[in-house]
């Protein structure tokens, strides 16, 4: 396994805990606990560097990714989701929505596998279909507006 895959594997694993109750101590601030969470996996180097840059990415950028995902998935709200699946996908639209350095594709790919790894037999179809029409839509805007989807609350 290399090392992204790694450092996306545990990303998604610090984001499952904090999602699925107060994490290690409940009085900490979110990068206090991503450190926690980093320091019980026990990773060093590229890994821990990517798990960190993605899990603090996603955390501090919660409410625009969750706002575009909702926008992709016009049938489901965010919390029918299950908690592999919607954190498998906030940390593939943070990618290709913050992070210039990974092809869309290439995002795509990883999130699909890292589904069919920790999800269930659906997810990796799921995500793919979301990520997909995520960054359809994206596109879409961008050739006709020249502008990103919109990753902020309508006011």
């Amino acid at each position: 396994m290399g090392r992204r895959r790694k450092g996306r594997e545990i990303a998604l694993q610090i984001l499952y805990e904090i999602d699925s109750g107060p994490g290690l101590k409940n009085n900490c601030t979110m990068e206090q606990r991503i450190i926690e969470h980093l320091n019980y996996f026990n990773v060093s180097g590229a890994e821990r560097d990517l798990a960190y840059l993605l899990s603090n990415g996603v955390c501090q950028n919660l409410q625009s990714i969750d706002h575009k995902i909702d926008i992709a998935t016009e049938n489901w709200t965010l919390n029918r989701l299950t908690s592999i699946d919607r954190n498998i996908i906030r940390l593939a639209v943070y990618e290709m929505v913050f992070l210039d350095d990974v092809s869309f594709k290439t995002t795509i790919n990883e999130a699909i596998e890292i589904a069919k790894r920790f999800g269930t037999e659906q997810s990796g179809k799921f995500v793919n279909g979301v990520l997909d029409r995520i960054h359809r839509l994206s596109s879409e805007l961008k050739e006709r507006d020249g502008t990103d989807m919109e990753l902020r609350d309508p006011m």
